[in-house]
């Protein structure tokens, strides 16, 4: 279990108890390298899928197979990714160490 501070929907730190929270940060983690354009990461430049450079494609297969790529770098076991009717991305991913 990865564990770090508990962030808020938007990324930022959460000080809902006026203190900062430890948590399980796997589902962070994936929302972070997702978001991430290759070089916002500073200790890790070439981390990051750039998920709004995807947001015109008509298909989804190379954001997804970006995703996976991305999150086994991270050192994940990606056993499924795939997108709902909404169009939401399903993660089902752990790191190995887990």
């Amino acid at each position: 279990m990865r564990e770090d501070y508990r962030q808020q929907q938007d990324g930022d730190l959460d000080f809902s108890t006026g203190d900062l929270i430890i948590t399980e940060s796997t589902g962070q983690h994936q929302r972070d390298i997702i978001l991430a354009d290759k070089g916002h990461v500073r200790s890790n430049p070439e981390t990051g899928c750039g998920a709004m450079n995807f947001i015109n494609d008509s298909k989804n297969t190379d954001y997804l197979r970006t995703v996976r790529m991305e999150l086994m770098a991270d050192g994940m076991k990606v056993k499924k990714i795939g997108t709902n009717n909404e169009g939401t991305i399903i993660i089902d991913a752990e790191y190995e160490d887990n």
